[in-house]
């Protein structure tokens, strides 16, 4: 009853105690070679508890080699535990089919599930069988050329200069640091949680970002890529924010947290988005999310001049093409320039004169 590398044990009956020994000997022989060995009649739930339990302990990594987040864990677990299992669990590996699995996406569609949450149901299926794929278990993956429904991009919400300080304004005196941290520094709900006095410093007018809250796990975890550990400038708006909140928390030592709630813990967004709410309601203004006012900060920054690979650096981008495809079109003094420069190159070839002559000959 051999393990393979998976650490699921195998079981299987023989016709003969020579034909067990046989399998056995090729099994272990197939483990020291470092092949993952699975029984024929492994699970799909048996396989997903593996996977869930390699990601918490950090033996199963993502493709770039690194850790599995909470939050990522947090949310393949309950996709898993909502969407895969009940439909696909008792399923042995190699008995799923590409159909199976488009029943399953089908199913979603009718019940109602946004098209990014099918999606997302998905992931660590895909995760299983890339695994299974890489391990010799099977041949090919079920989730492979499955149809999806499409994601419709909403359209993002910015505010303007003046809207964002009134929206900043009319919040409640002990949420106006979060929202302006958020408006006017671009960072996002779990590094605004865990941001503390010491990370920044108002003189010098720089907030680093070192570390963020997992809002799902309730965790203190790394920020989202390396390149998320940055220094954000603080312009003067943010300083007299953050100056101003300074004079009111109950706890302004440097190793505490910026905004807490009243027993020194990372805020909560759905209670922060309650008292927004209201206030914003009182006072006429259109409703914003955290996520809204990162991207508000983006567009303040390109209406400012502010040039797009500094502002990759700013938002904490891990590549510069990920803030180009979200944000160029703020940019629309690019194209303005890219049209000067043909325009200039025509002109030194002197195309315009050429085609004026032959309209005028047709």
């Amino acid at each position: 009853m051999p393990a393979g590398a998976s650490g699921i044990k195998v079981r299987r009956s023989f016709p003969t105690e020579a034909a067990a020994s046989a399998w056995r000997r090729d099994t272990l022989a197939a483990a020291a070679r470092g092949r993952r060995v699975l029984p024929a009649d492994v699970t799909i739930r048996e396989l997903a508890d593996e996977l869930v339990a390699g990601m918490c302990d950090g033996a199963i990594r993502n493709r770039s080699g690194e850790p599995y987040k909470p939050s990522v864990v947090a949310s393949y677990t309950g996709s898993l535990e909502r969407h895969v299992l009940p439909a696909l669990g008792a399923r042995r590996i190699g008995d799923v089919t590409r159909r199976d699995v488009q029943a399953l996406v089908e199913r979603l569609a009718r019940a109602g599930s946004d098209p990014s949450t099918i999606r997302n149901a998905l992931m660590p299926l895909r995760v299983l069988y890339r695994r299974a794929l890489n391990g010799g278990d099977v041949d090919a993956s079920p989730v492979a050329g499955i149809e999806l429904p499409a994601v419709r991009g909403r359209r993002e919400r910015y505010a303007t200069a003046e809207e964002a300080h009134r929206l900043i304004a009319a919040t409640p005196e002990q949420d106006r640091a979060l929202w302006a941290l958020a408006f006017y520094a671009g960072l996002r709900s779990g590094e605004i949680a865990a941001l503390r006095w010491r990370d920044v410093d108002l003189a010098a007018g720089e907030a680093h970002v070192r570390e963020a809250w997992c809002h799902k796990t309730k965790h203190a975890i790394a920020p989202k890529s390396p390149a998320a550990v940055r220094i954000v400038p603080i312009a003067r708006a943010l300083r007299e924010a953050l100056a101003a909140h300074h004079a009111i928390v109950d706890d302004p030592r440097d190793d505490a947290l910026i905004v807490a709630t009243r027993a020194g813990r990372p805020f909560d967004p759905s209670t922060v988005y309650g008292r927004a709410d209201r206030a914003w309601t009182a006072s006429g203004l259109q409703r914003i999310t955290l996520h809204e006012a990162r991207h508000t900060f983006a567009s303040l920054m390109a209406a400012a001049g502010v040039p797009i690979e500094d502002l990759s650096e700013f938002m904490g981008h891990t590549s510069i093409n990920v803030t180009v495809k979200r944000y160029r079109h703020l940019y629309p003094e690019a194209r303005r320039n890219a049209a000067r420069a043909l325009d200039a190159l025509l002109d030194r070839a002197d195309t315009g004169g050429r085609i004026s002559q032959l309209e005028g000959r047709a």
